[in-house]
């Protein structure tokens, strides 16, 4: 019996010359940035989110489907490679340090070695959000650390001052070679002792009309607790007195 005829295999993406393959992934790239689950209008947007328990992660959005990047090891390596040096816009979410029990120090030393390991990001990211956590009054630090029965916080440590203190927080965001526009976003409750502007005075000698500050309050509306939902609404006075005070400090 004659043995069965097999047609020669197709050649392997990873036998292909380097600069070819590129021009495969770059046309791959721009179909997936085009695909209609990653809107053309919004900037392809690395956000950087912590787990409670483990690692943070990076997560990229405003691209559709990829699948070159479960193709192999060598292969993902390259594609995300491509794709990371394409970052406009990097989203720190609200849940770095958003436990109360959390050293937001810590947390943002985590998300940093992430960003660490995509120099392109740093060299290429033109916008950053930065959302905080809801700032508590002490008095909520000190019933919860009551309830956890850890160590009653100093007054001064309270969200999102540790963050803003830290001097690896300013030089950090030096690192990005190519910022436009640098934008921190906070929630408060109207009861909630609000930020103190000179807490982010050493943001705007760095970035001066780059910085932006979003404030916005909490409103919970509805009596019954299965029904109640907060609605968020712009904080206007606070950012109203937050240009005053960059006004009378020159």
């Amino acid at each position: 019996m004659a043995s069965p005829i097999r047609s020669p295999s197709a050649p392997s993406l990873t036998t292909l010359p380097g600069e070819l393959r590129n021009v495969i992934f770059n046309l791959c790239i721009n179909h997936a940035l085009s695909h209609p689950k990653g809107p053309a209008s919004l900037p392809l947007t690395v956000s950087i989110s912590p787990r409670r328990r483990g690692p943070e992660h990076l997560t990229l959005s405003n691209i559709g489907p990829l699948p070159l990047l479960l193709v192999n090891k060598q292969l993902f390596a390259e594609v995300s490679s491509l794709v990371y040096a394409r970052v406009e816009h990097v989203s720190f979410g609200p849940g770095i340090s958003q436990f109360l029990d959390d050293d937001p120090v810590e947390r943002w030393a985590a998300a940093y070695s992430l960003l660490e390991s995509r120099p392109d990001i740093q060299r290429l990211a033109k916008s950053i959000t930065i959302s905080l956590p809801r700032t508590p009054k002490f008095e909520h630090l000190r019933i919860y650390a009551s309830l956890r029965k850890r160590p009653v916080p100093d007054p001064a440590y309270s969200f999102p001052l540790p963050i803003l203190r830290s001097e690896s927080f300013s030089s950090f965001l030096q690192r990005f070679e190519s910022l436009e526009n640098v934008t921190v976003k906070m929630v408060n409750l109207l009861d909630d002792e609000p930020p103190k502007y000179e807490d982010f005075w050493g943001l705007w000698r760095i970035f001066g009309n780059r910085l932006r500050l979003e404030m916005k309050y909490e409103v919970i509306y509805g009596t019954w607790e299965w029904a109640r939902r907060p609605i968020f609404q712009d904080w206007n006075p606070w950012q109203e007195g937050w240009l005053r005070y960059v006004e009378e400090m020159g």
